[in-house]
Formats: C-alpha cells, structure tokens, sequence
C-alpha cells in the first residue's frame, strides 16, 4: 500500500504543480498514475487528499524547512536571519513557473477544510515553531509570542502576493523589522538612550538604589526624602 500512495502521489504532484489543484481530476491523475479506480480509492479517499499528501511530501522542499536555510545562509545575524525568510519568499513569488505559487495556493486552499486540511494545521504549527527558535537565537522577548504575530506577516505575504501584489515580500519585510525591534530585551533602554528628555520612568535600568546615602532605608518615602534634600540644597545655593 505505501508504494501504491508514493506511486500515486509521484504522479499526481506534476499534474497539480503544472494546472492547479482544481484543473486537476481523479481520472486525470488515475490515468497519470496508471491505476485503476479501485486503486485510487484504496490509497487515498478522494483528490482532497493527494493533494494534502503532496503538500506533506514537498514540505522541505516548499515551505519552512526550505526557506530556513536559505534565510541562514543569506542573514549574518539572528535579527538579518529572520527578516531573510521574506526575502526568500519573495523570490518565490517571482518564479517564472507555476510550482511556487501552486503550492502556496494549496497551502490556503487546503486549511479552509477542517478535516483536509489538518495536516496542513500540524505544518503551520512546524512553522511558528521554527520562527521561535530563531527568535530566541536572536534574544527576543517572549519568542512564542513573536512567533505569532511574525507568522501573521508571513500568511498575509501570501495572501497578498496570490492576490497579485507584486513586492508582497517587501511590505512584509519592513513590518518584520518594526516586529523584532519591540521585541528586543532591551528596546526601552535603546528608546531611553536616543531620547535625552525621557525621563527615569521609562527606563528599566533604574534603581531607587542608586545615589541614596550609605544605609538609608530603600523605600519611596526615603527617595523623596532625599530628593527633597538635593532640591533644598539647590535652593539655597541659589540664594
């Protein structure tokens, strides 16, 4: 049965790759695969299903896996690394054949179908977790998290480049880079530093501690106290 499925599923993927899931019919593929009815059945319950079986067979090939590596290889750091996937994704979308966007199009298509397109769900779940893992090379806050919103970015670059849009990757790109800078650990102190007015409630560095005199009690009464003194202080010098 299993050689049955991958002979079947070898030569179904042309046809979907070249026309398109839904240009594609059982007899179609029957007659590429040369089986009969019986046999199809057998190996797969209906068209839906070969193609949720070849999405899952081309997944390195297609998807996260493939553009992981493309992105290491391209990003110097975990932040650049990150950001590359939408350029890999890009050149997806510029293909000159068909193959790229066909599958990202079952990649939509197949998780509208609960039942169709569970495997797809335990794909997309692949994804964020990959996403997380390079966010957590590059130091991000709450990487699980990060891997939420940025494979948002990721689908709606999709989307919008099946829709037509022609530098969906870019777009996307910019908005990935806005995404790892307010998830970096130390944005707050980063903001604080580029603005000199920003005043001690917006960093994080800030110790009460700091500048009270020797053994003085660490409390918000003892702060005022001593701000209270350095501004009398002031005053009378001032005088």
């Amino acid at each position: 049965m299993h050689n049955l499925r991958a002979h079947i599923l070898t030569a179904a993927y042309p046809l979907f790759a070249e026309r398109g899931i839904d240009d594609v019919t059982e007899e179609d593929i029957r007659e590429a695969a040369h089986v009969s009815q019986q046999e199809l059945i057998a190996a797969f319950p209906s068209k839906s299903a070969i193609a949720a079986a070849c999405m899952i067979q081309r997944e390195r090939e297609w998807t996260i896996a493939a553009a992981e590596k493309a992105a290491r290889a391209r990003g110097a750091t975990p932040e650049a690394r990150l950001l590359s996937l939408f350029d890999v994704l890009e050149e997806w979308f510029q293909r000159d054949d068909e193959e790229g966007k066909t599958f990202l199009d079952a990649l939509v298509n197949l998780s509208r179908d609960s039942r169709i397109g569970r495997p797809d769900a335990e794909h997309l779940a692949k994804i964020r977790a990959t996403i997380a893992g390079m966010a957590r090379e590059a130091g991000l806050r709450d990487p699980d998290a990060f891997a939420l919103t940025f494979h948002v970015l990721i689908k709606g670059c999709v989307l919008s480049a099946l829709e037509g849009d022609t530098i969906a990757g870019v777009r996307a790109r910019d908005m990935g880079r806005e995404l790892i800078a307010g998830h970096r650990r130390d944005a707050l102190a980063a903001e604080s530093a580029l603005q000199p007015g920003t005043t001690w409630f917006g960093d994080p560095s800030f110790d009460f501690d700091d500048g009270l005199p020797r053994g003085a009690a660490s409390s918000s009464a003892a702060v005022l106290d001593w701000y209270d003194d350095i501004e009398l202080g002031r005053e009378q010098q001032a005088d």
